[in-house]
Parts: structure tokens; C-alpha cells; sequence
């Protein structure tokens, strides 16, 4: 099930212009496209006749493999293959962050391309760039996300993660002041040093200043 799932979901994104192209040429005798693709896809009561939008699918397809492995009922074995090649990122923190796609792509990648392509797609959905509200701010994962940057680039502190250091707020110590250095070492028990501590807080700080 795994592997032919695996290999469904990678041969269409391969694949998925030829196959929509396909669908279309066979619809219309090969005499080219009566009708825009969009509508075709559409309800019938909207004027479709609703098509399969084939990257729309695998999409789907790839967001439920993100589905069935954060769900802790399942113990499926296939999952100790995602565990070892997200183990450098966290696990599955990398599903709780904020990353745009050209930083998982550049700074975050794993050796596998089909979960490649599955973070790649979760990346699409998932990525937000505007935060409209103070809960918002305060919820926004430190880790793993591109709002939040140090030397230009997302962090990815796991020493800080294990010791359930979060989001932007934990690292406050009420709703307008930030925690000091020792403050934050002493709540959280936890070696770090200063320049990285500071350098989180200018990053939040920036993201404040330009939102």
C-alpha cells in the first residue's frame, strides 16, 4: 500500500500536464479545448462536468500522507522511514512551522523525493505571510519558520524545542516585555548562548516592525 501509493502520487506530478492534456484531447476528438479546463472541473450546477483536476489531486493525495502521520493512533510501519528522514528537522515540527517554499528547498531538504514533494506541497498550503492579530504572533513557531530569521535564514534551535520553547510566546514574559537572558535560562533550564538568544529577539522584533 505504502509503495504503490508512493510511486501514484510521484508519477503524477511527473506526469500530470500529459495526463490533463490527455483527458482533453479525448473530451474534444482532439479538435482543441470548447471549453476552458477550469470550468470543465467545475459542479454541474456551475456549468462543469467535473473532471479530475489531476494536480489538484495528487495534491490531496500527498496532504492525507501528512494527515496519517501526525495522527498518533497510527503506527503504521511506513512511518519509521518519515521518522528517520525528518529526524534532522525535528519530526514532524517541520508540519508546525511556517516555511516558504525556497527555504525548504534551500536550507531543509530531505534525501527522499517523494517526502520531498510532500513537504513541497504541504509548503504551498500551509505557508502565511501576513499575521493579522496579536494571537496569531504570539502562536507563530519559532523553528521552521521563514517570518522568523537570524543570518537571513529560518533557525532551526532543536535544544530549544525539547525543552518546549515553542512559539514567539514563550519567550514572554507578559503581553509588551520580552523575558531577559537569565530569565529565560533559569524558566526553561537550558544552556544556550546569548548571541542566539539575542539574535531570536531582533528577529521577532523585525517581524513586529514590518508587519
Amino acid at each position: 500500500m505504502f509503495l504503490s501509493s508512493r510511486i501514484f502520487c510521484h508519477l503524477c506530478q511527473q506526469t500530470s500536464v500529459l495526463l490533463t492534456k490527455s483527458f482533453f484531447t479525448f473530451l474534444w476528438n482532439g479538435k482543441g479545448d470548447k471549453i476552458k479546463s477550469d470550468i470543465m472541473i467545475s459542479e454541474y450546477e456551475d456549468g462543469g462536468l467535473k473532471m479530475i483536476d489531476i494536480t489538484l489531486f495528487t495534491q490531496a493525495r500527498k496532504l492525507n500522507w501528512v494527515k496519517k502521520y501526525l495522527d498518533t493512533g497510527n503506527h503504521a510501519k511506513w512511518k519509521l522511514f518519515f521518522n528517520l528522514q525528518l529526524r534532522d528537522l525535528g519530526g514532524d515540527t517541520i508540519f508546525k512551522g511556517n516555511l516558504h517554499k525556497k527555504d525548504l528547498l534551500a536550507y531543509f531538504r530531505v534525501s527522499d523525493v517523494f517526502l520531498q514533494e510532500i513537504l513541497q506541497t504541504w509548503s504551498n498550503i500551509n505557508y502565511e505571510d501576513n499575521i493579522s492579530s496579536k494571537k496569531q504572533l504570539l502562536s507563530q513557531y519559532l523553528c521552521l519558520n521563514s517570518l522568523i530569521r537570524v543570518n537571513n535564514k529560518p533557525i532551526h534551535y532543536a535544544a530549544w524545542s525539547s525543552q518546549g520553547i515553542q512559539n514567539i510566546g514563550h519567550l514572554m514574559e507578559n503581553e509588551t516585555r520580552f523575558l531577559s537572558f537569565s530569565k529565560f535560562k533559569e524558566r526553561y533550564n537550558i544552556k544556550t548562548n546569548f548571541l542566539s538568544f539575542c539574535g531570536v529577539i531582533s528577529a521577532i522584533i523585525h517581524l513586529v516592525i514590518t508587519l
